[in-house]
Parts: structure tokens; C-alpha cells; sequence
């Protein structure tokens, strides 16, 4: 009877008001490198760093946890942007590419957002070819617009106003006769030291120094080879104009005469020089030239590139993605740090240090996608000692990778008094694993994301630890700098290059790839599994261990099977050989028992489980299941889920053919998903949608799934394990061995659900891991998530067409069930219960489930019965990327991977959001 009522009757389900006091859907920063940047420019005087992208976005960035962001109008391509210095303001120029206009914009600080402001007057028919700021001491700052017919318009800071500031025909410029058929103003310097004084590059050929206040023409240079760059000279008497051919001339404009000009890396011919600036500092007796371009154009004229060339030094730092600009940050009229924006990443590099040339680490802005990010995981409530020791790594390993990076403080420091140094109480950590076999953890109560921590999977491989320090082998994936006695090394080369920044688009081995991660919060172990069948578990360490070789423990998932072993088996991939040598770790994570588990066929890890009490590992793939035992190091049990024929099927399949048939297919289910998907051609995907609002479901016939994939064709085998997890919950088996505290589910591509239960005896006689339960869905649709629900003691089942339940300990079938491919016409991805706090009494809070599915909604529904509170989209149905990268924890945040890959979009659906996420100017008048 009690089975019955608990089976048919649920429990008391929150009403409407109530759940309006759960749930709360925000969508908060995004963590990483913008994609699509465009622009930067900076503020010394306030010490801002701002950045423009091609989507329309605006970042300004401070000291480290000091962002504001905001979009202009129409998110119009951003081509540049202005600080108006000591302000607090910026002047953005956009691009409409589809009516080929161009608009100017104002975005001004304001306490903890950006207020942004369109100009009205725009520069009718008229091309604009340059634009520079002019700095008055008064604030009176403006705009400076250069145009094709040579004449220059100012937008004025403070008004917005657009006045004619200098018009050709109507000043002295006019009396120049090289001037009269063409006149474009390609470049504009104002002086520092007098904002009245021009330096104005006509037509790319002629230098015009003019005096707006008395309209007079002060000096001219006709120019032997077109100009590509103007800039002023340390000295106030010199002018330094960069060439096509990559050279380089200075001028004294004072006597109209040229001191020099140099051809760095002739005498062959050289691409063009960008940009040039000279600057100087206390640690060079001469000037320093910093250019970016012009190398040999056969040898090196497909590499970006920046010179920095002096009496004393020489060096050409290299970089692996375009560069889109650079400035020089000074400090007192002194060059202290040279700011470079490539297309991937940006690299700051201390010139203060003349001999390692160093980079500073960077706050913000971090390249997450380095190396591509292949697997995201999301934790929350991490205790307080796995935090102390993760802490206690994070410190060691930023004094063993000191020598790689500049020692002094970050260059940008506005906002560092109002940081809030306290640390949080709950903290949450993000995992990502990425294409090299690099694992980073990042903490998610910051503003800014650098990573935490850093562990290189590579060095427990043969092959891989040739050419890296053991010690810093497992804390940086990359030296980023030279240490002196390398640099003098590299004399003899010509030209000195120096490979820099994080970002590189090149992997030694794919099989490094780490496709699955968990953590385990109580205990701070880590569990990885690879691309090759590789499965580790990492455990924390205080100090430093020197460890052996590392021992591979072979799994042959289809060893007991009649297959022929002379068949023809064309496996993809060769598993990564073990590490033969000895590798010393530094405090932090470290392989339980200095082992591997590989399994064989070395196919993908589809799914990992861990039980921490047992120290036991459960790992899938295409063709089945093992549990391992890390204590004895030993294999308790493997399930193979395929015949001998399917085997043979499974290992013929050509990959390259498959591959490419099933980018066809993903290709064919894009087009329809955008066809019939109008929620992203109207841009609903801002969380904007009241959660009780009705929406009209689209129904979705659901078709009969074949029993034999056809795996040519790229479908995956219906023996693939998606699910593996340790779940303490006691099933009654109807067996001799009496209902264990802890069980593993399995869950299959097909729709199988296998229990199997952890005996305590330790008898090796008797099976450790019994199967008890087999469960077979009758829609055989694959299962993404397996969960328990305690306090009801149920078993939910999601599998990608609906949610299941099963009452404990018997698994029955509930009457818990919502069919969401039929009723919602939506696949779903990801699943989990999640905590959610009352917004009226914190102490209070109520269990919900958290669905994602393939069309990028949001579902949440009630843990007591399968009624729906929330359908939402949180990004675009056609963004795959951040439909498979997103991960939620059990405290309702949520990450996923924005469109290309090199950012971090979070949010939350909880009116609780980390203290650390608000703005110190929030309320403030900024500046």
C-alpha cells in the first residue's frame, strides 16, 4: 500500500507565487577572449583598457575584476575606437556593411554600466579615411576626422556636435600645389605638447605640419616612397615615417631634413611596415623602434610579427595569429609595456626588461581556446580542504613558473583600491579540458578568469616530456619567454625570433584530447578520459612526489569474443604509449597509484564514473563498460555489449568516410533546424521570455529507431555508453546478496540501463560488481542522464525523447513521466537537479530539474511531478558549440562555450548571484 501511494501520489508541488520566488534567469559576463575583436585603445591618465569587436560590443576593462560592457546601436561592426583621455569616454566609429555607411558613437561610464549615445550629424558623402583624438586640458576634447576631399571634422566629446575644423579650400593648405588633384587625409598626429599643431600624411606621399590656430602651413616633406605610418619622435623635433618597402625614415622637421632612413631586414624585399612608434626607457641608452611588419617577404612574409630594434638589442617577437594593432604603455613619458591585440589572443610584453623580454600574466582576457576546449565541467560547494590544498597548488605552481613571466604588477590599475579581497565562502570551480591534453581549473567567483590551475595530461606519455622541465612540465603548457641565456643563444639567428603569446592552433597529438572530466568535490580527485581510450584519476597533494614510470594498465574490451585475431581490424588509432621515465610533480594533482587504465580498441571515452569511498573507476566506450580498482590496480569486471560481428562492423568502419557522411548529415540537420526555427531569426535568445508565459508546442512525430545502426553511414552503435554513475541508492535485486548502499548505472546509446551493485566482500571468489537490473527503454532512445532523487526515492531517467521515473528499491515505474520530443518537438542534451534559494529566506530552498535541449532552450520542471514551470531559449538554436559545451551545477549556474569557441557565456536562473560579480562602481560616478 505504502509502495502504491508513493508511486501514485506525489508531494506537495510549488504553486505559481511560489515559484516566481525560485527562479530567476540571468544572463551575467561572459569569461575569455572576445571572438570577433576588432579594435583597442587605451587611457593612461585613468589607466582603462577598451576593446571593440566586430558583433558591436564594447569591453572596458580596469584593474583585475573591474569590466563594464555594453553594445551600440544595431550591433554594427566596430572599426575603431578613441579614449578621450582622463574621461571616462569613448569615441566608436561603426561600419554598417549592408548600406556601406559609416556612424560614429559615444560610450561614456556610468557608475557600473555604459551609457551609449549616437551621433546625429553624420559626414554626408564624404569618405572618411582617418580619425585622431584631440586631448585638451580644458575636457573640451574632440574627434578628429580625416576625409578623402582633405578636409577635417571634429566631433566634439561633451556636445556630440560635428563642426567643420579644418576646411582645405578655406586655409593655407590650399597654396600647396601637390595638393590640388588629390588630397586624401590618410594619417593624423596631434601634438602632445600643443593641440594646435597637426601632422597631416596627404595621399600617402606628402607630410603637411599645420597650425590650425593661426592657419598656417609650419613644414612640408614630399616623401620619395609612399608612407604607411606616421608618428612623433621621443624627441619633439623628430618625425618617424614607416614605408611599403619596410623601411623606415626620420626626420627632422625643425631644419626639413632627413636624418635617416633603414631598411631593418634588407636588402631583400620586405612586406610593407603597419605601424611604427619610438619610445625609450631608463634600462636603453638609445631609443627603442617598434614596428610591426616588414619582414623579407620570401622567407618570413607570412609570419605577424613586431621588431623591436635599439643600439642595444635586437628581437622580432613572433606571433601565431594575425595582428590587429599594438600601442606602447607609458608611465611618466616612459615606454613601460608594449600592448599587442593579435586576431586570437593579447600578448603584453614588460619592455622594462631588456634581456628576457617577458610577458606580464594576463588578469583577463585569457585564450581559453589556445588549444580547443573539447570537454567543460561545472562543480559547486567544494570543501574547505580540497579548496586550502588546490590554493596550496595554485601558489607553487605561480613560483615555479615565475622565470617565465615579468615579476612586476599588471600596467592597468584602475579600480585596484576598490576590489573586494575577501574570499567567498561557497566556491564553485570550472574544469576544461582542451585538444592538447591540457586540464584548466578557473574559479567561478571572479569577474576575470586566469586560470587557477594548470595540469599537462601530455607528461604522463612517452614522447612528451623530452623537451619540458619536469618541474614546470605539469604547470604551464607553454613557456611563453626566454630566460638571458636563451636569448643569448639565439644571437646567431637572423632574424631573433621569439616565439610568443599562448595561442597555437597546432596539437603534437590529437589523441591527447581529453574528452570527459569529473571532480570529485568532497575529496578533490580528478578523472579524465582521452580521445585514445586513456582513463586517469588525479588525487591532490600538498607537496612535491617523485614518481617512476607510470604503469599502464591494459583493458581489452574484446578479448573474450570469438573475433579472429588475424582480422583485419582497421582501428583508427594506436593507444598513447605510458611514460617510461621518472617525473617529479609539484604540490597539486598527481595519478592515484601512478597509474593509467587504457582501454583496447583505443576508442573515445564516452563516459566515466567514480566512487571515492571504493576508489573505484567506471569507464565506457563504443563497445562496453569496465570497472577498475585503483587500490589493487587490478580490473574488476568488463561488459563487452557487442558480438563478434558487430565487432568486426564496428572496427571496418572507414573513419575518414564516416566522418565525412556525418558532417553531411549534421550539415542537412543544420538547414532544416534554421528553417524551421523562428526564434532565432527574431533574436530571442536573451532569457527575456516570462517563464509562465503559454507557448504553442511544436509537435514532433517520433519514428521507430532501427535495431542495427548503420555505422557507414556515421550513426553511432547502439552499445556506446553514454552514462556511468555511482549513485548510493538501494536497489532490491530479488537475489541472495542483500540491497547495496552504492550502485552503478549504465547507460547505452540503445536505451539499456544496466545496474550493477558494489558488494563489500571482499572475497575473490565472489564477483565484486554484480549485474542486477537490466532495463531496456521501450522508445530505445539513447540516455543522457541518470539521477536519484532521496527525499523521494526516486530513479530519473533521461534519455534524449523524455523523462522517466523509477521508485526505489524496486526500479517500478513511476507515473513521473514527460514525453518531450512529442509534446515539444526538442531533443534533450544535457539534464540536472538543481538547488534553487527562496529569494525571500535563503535558508529555504526547493529541488527542480534543469533540462537543455538541441534547440538551445531552457526547461525546468518540478522534481514532485512532471509539470513544466520554464520554457526559454539561452542561445541560438543554430550554435551547436554552446548546446553541447554548456554544464550546469546543482546551484542552477550555468557555462557554455559561445560561437567560436574563445568564450565563456554564464548565467544563472537562481535569484542568488555571486557577491563578486557586482561592480565596485555600481551607484558611483565614475570617474
Amino acid at each position: 500500500m505504502l509502495r502504491f501511494l508513493r508511486t501514485h501520489i506525489t508531494g506537495i508541488d510549488s504553486k505559481n507565487d511560489d515559484f516566481e520566488d525560485f527562479y530567476h534567469y540571468s544572463r551575467l559576463i561572459s569569461h575569455g577572449f572576445p571572438q570577433k575583436i576588432s579594435c583597442f585603445a587605451i587611457d593612461t591618465e585613468l589607466s582603462l583598457t577598451a576593446f571593440g569587436t566586430r558583433d558591436g560590443r564594447v569591453i572596458i576593462l580596469g584593474s583585475e575584476s573591474i569590466e563594464w560592457e555594453g553594445s551600440v546601436e544595431s550591433n554594427l561592426p566596430i572599426v575603431y575606437i578613441y579614449f578621450a583621455t582622463g574621461l571616462g569616454i569613448l569615441h566608436i566609429l561603426c561600419d554598417d556593411p549592408y548600406s556601406g555607411t559609416q556612424s560614429f558613437h559615444r560610450c561614456r561610464i556610468q557608475g557600473d554600466s555604459l551609457e551609449m549615445k549616437k551621433a546625429i550629424h553624420q559626414i554626408p558623402l564624404k569618405k572618411i579615411t582617418c580619425a585622431e583624438m584631440l586631448n585638451r586640458s580644458d575636457g573640451n576634447s574632440a574627434l578628429l576626422i580625416g576625409t578623402i576631399i582633405g578636409n577635417i571634422y571634429a566631433l566634439w566629446t561633451n556636445s556630440l556636435e560635428l563642426s567643420e575644423y579644418i576646411v582645405f579650400e578655406d586655409t593655407a593648405l590650399k597654396s600647396i600645389t601637390c595638393l590640388t588633384d588629390s588630397k586624401s587625409v590618410d594619417k593624423i598626429v596631434v601634438d602632445p605638447q600643443c593641440s594646435s599643431t597637426l601632422y597631416m600624411l596627404f595621399n600617402n606621399s606628402f607630410i603637411v605640419i599645420f597650425d590650425s590656430l593661426h592657419d598656417e602651413v609650419m613644414q612640408t616633406f614630399n616623401l620619395s616612397l609612399n608612407a604607411t605610418n606616421l608618428s612623433l619622435f621621443s624627441s619633439k623635433s623628430k618625425l618617424l615615417v614607416s614605408h611599403v618597402n619596410g623601411s623606415y625614415s626620420v626626420y627632422n622637421y625643425e631644419s626639413n631634413s632627413l636624418i635617416e632612413t633603414k631598411l631593418p631586414f634588407g636588402p631583400y624585399p620586405c612586406m610593407p611596415i603597419n605601424k611604427i612608434y619610438c619610445t625609450t626607457n631608463s634600462n636603453f641608452d638609445s631609443e627603442l623602434y617598434i614596428f610591426s611588419g616588414g619582414m623579407p617577404k620570401a622567407s618570413y612574409g607570412d609570419r605577424y610579427t613586431i621588431s623591436i630594434f635599439s643600439k642595444d638589442c635586437e628581437v622580432v617577437l613572433d606571433f601565431d595569429s594575425r595582428i590587429l594593432d599594438f600601442i606602447v604603455y607609458n608611465e611618466n613619458n616612459i615606454g613601460s609595456a608594449l600592448f599587442v591585440l593579435c586576431e586570437q589572443e593579447m600578448v603584453v610584453i614588460d619592455l622594462m626588461d631588456n634581456k628576457g623580454w617577458k610577458n606580464f600574466r594576463l588578469p583577463y582576457l585569457y585564450p581559453i581556446h589556445y588549444s580547443p576546449v573539447t570537454s567543460v565541467h561545472l562543480t559547486s560547494s567544494i570543501s574547505d580542504k580540497v579548496f586550502e590544498l588546490l590554493k596550496n597548488a595554485h601558489l607553487e605552481q605561480n613560483r615555479l613558473s615565475n622565470t617565465s613571466y615579468s615579476i612586476r604588477p599588471w600596467p592597468i590599475k584602475c579600480g585596484q583600491n576598490r576590489i573586494n579581497q575577501t574570499e567567498s565562502k561557497n566556491v564553485s570551480l570550472l574544469i576544461t579540458g582542451h585538444e592538447n591534453g591540457t586540464v584548466h581549473i578557473w574559479r567561478t567567483d571572479r569577474v576575470n578568469f586566469s586560470p587557477f590551475l594548470t595540469y599537462m595530461t601530455a607528461c604522463e606519455f612517452d614522447g612528451f616530456t623530452e623537451n619540458i622541465n619536469n618541474e614546470l612540465s605539469i604547470n604551464d603548457h607553454r613557456n611563453t619567454s626566454f630566460s638571458e641565456s636563451e636569448v643569448d643563444d639565439k644571437n646567431d639567428e637572423w632574424p631573433p625570433f621569439k616565439k610568443v603569446g599562448l595561442f597555437d592552433p597546432f596539437c603534437d597529438d590529437p589523441r591527447l584530447t581529453i574528452l570527459k572530466l569529473s571532480f570529485e568535490v568532497s575529496t578533490g580527485e580528478l578523472i579524465i578520459g582521452g580521445r585514445a581510450g586513456q582513463a586517469i584519476v588525479y588525487e591532490l597533494n600538498r607537496c612535491e612526489n617523485k614518481c617512476g614510470p607510470i604503469k599502464s594498465i591494459n583493458i581489452e574490451m574484446t578479448e573474450n569474443t570469438t573475433l579472429n585475431s588475424n582480422s583485419n581490424l582497421r582501428n583508427r588509432q594506436l593507444p598513447l604509449p605510458a611514460r617510461r621515465s621518472e617525473l617529479t610533480y609539484s604540490a597539486g594533482f598527481r595519478p592515484i597509484s601512478n597509474c593509467i587504465f587504457q582501454l583496447k580498441p583505443a576508442s573515445n571515452i564516452t563516459a566515466i564514473g567514480w566512487l571515492s569511498s571504493r576508489k573505484f573507476l567506471a569507464v565506457g566506450n563504443e563497445y562496453g563498460y569496465a570497472i577498475c580498482d585503483l587500490l589493487t590496480e587490478k580490473i574488476i569486471m568488463k561488459n563487452c555489449l557487442l558480438t563478434s560481428t558487430e565487432i568486426v562492423e564496428l572496427s571496418n568502419v572507414d573513419g575518414a568516410l564516416s566522418r565525412f557522411k556525418s558532417m553531411k548529415k549534421s550539415i542537412r540537420q543544420s538547414f532544416r533546424r534554421k528553417k524551421r526555427t523562428p526564434a532565432d531569426q527574431n533574436g530571442r535568445v536573451d532569457g527575456t521570455l516570462s517563464p509562465l508565459e503559454e507557448i504553442r508546442p511544436i509537435e514532433r512525430e517520433i519514428t521507430a529507431r532501427t535495431e542495427q545502426p548503420n555505422l557507414q553511414q556515421g550513426e553511432l552503435p547502439l552499445s556506446l555508453v553514454k552514462v556511468a554513475r555511482f549513485l548510493s541508492t538501494r536497489v532490491d535485486n530479488s537475489t541472495e546478496n542483500p540491497p547495496q548502499p552504492d550502485n552503478l548505472f549504465i547507460g547505452t546509446q540503445g536505451g539499456v540501463i544496466l545496474i550493477h551493485a558494489i558488494l563489500n566482500n571482499k572475497d575473490l571468489n565472489e564477483e565484486l560488481c554484480p549485474l542486477i537490473k537490466e532495463i531496456r527503454l521501450q522508445h530505445r532512445a539513447p540516455i543522457v542522464h541518470i539521477d536519484y532523487l532521496p527525499d523521494l526515492h526516486r530513479i530519473l531517467v533521461f534519455s534524449e525523447e523524455q523523462i522517466r521515473s523509477f521508485v526505489m528499491p524496486l526500479m517500478k515505474p513511476s507515473k513521473y513521466k514527460f514525453k518531450l520530443t512529442s509534446i515539444e518537438g526538442s531533443r534533450i542534451r544535457k539534464a540536472q537537479i538543481v538547488s534553487l534559494k527562496s529569494m525571500k529566506s535563503k535558508r529555504t530552498s526547493e529541488k527542480f530539474i534543469l533540462v537543455i535541449s538541441n534547440h538551445g532552450e531552457l526547461f525546468l520542471f518540478s522534481s514532485q511531478n512532471p509539470r513544466k514551470y520554464v520554457k526559454m531559449p539561452f542561445t541560438k538554436p543554430t550554435d551547436i558549440l554552446g548546446i553541447a559545451s554548456s554544464t550546469v551545477n546543482s546551484e542552477g549556474e550555468i557555462f557554455y562555450l559561445k560561437s567560436g569557441g574563445s568564450e565563456l557565456q554564464r548565467a544563472t536562473i537562481g535569484h542568488t548571484i555571486n557577491p563578486a560579480l557586482v561592480s565596485p562602481f555600481k551607484e558611483i560616478n565614475f570617474p
